[in-house]
């Protein structure tokens, strides 16, 4: 399953950031976590914006992925950190085509 973090550091995991080093120092910890995890990392990349970095990885499941999120959120380094999954959408509008004719909104009954 491909997956997505993007995460804005707060000023804690900057400090953290500036102590330890850039890109090399964060890239060979988040390698660890996802060698812990059975994740494969594919790339690390810094931007400027809303988001400091984002993450792109595969993971076994989505359970797998939610749980390196835990832990990630529980270090209170970031003000946000949002976890993005790839979505099979053909099934998706399969599922929405047959649900649609069956729903009724509220007041249309």
């Amino acid at each position: 399953m491909k997956a997505w973090f993007n995460a804005s550091y707060n000023p804690q995991g900057l400090k953290g950031l500036m102590a330890t080093g850039g890109y090399a120092a964060r890239r060979q910890a988040i390698e660890k976590l996802c060698n812990i995890m059975g994740v494969t990392l594919q790339d690390v990349t810094f931007t400027r914006g809303k988001y400091d970095i984002i993450v792109s990885f595969d993971a076994p499941n989505e359970e797998v992925a939610l749980g390196v999120l835990v832990a990630v959120q529980s270090t209170d380094s970031f003000s946000e950190i949002v976890l993005s999954t790839e979505l099979d959408i053909d099934a998706i509008v399969g599922h929405a085509n047959k649900a649609s004719p069956a729903y009724a909104p509220p007041g249309s009954t």
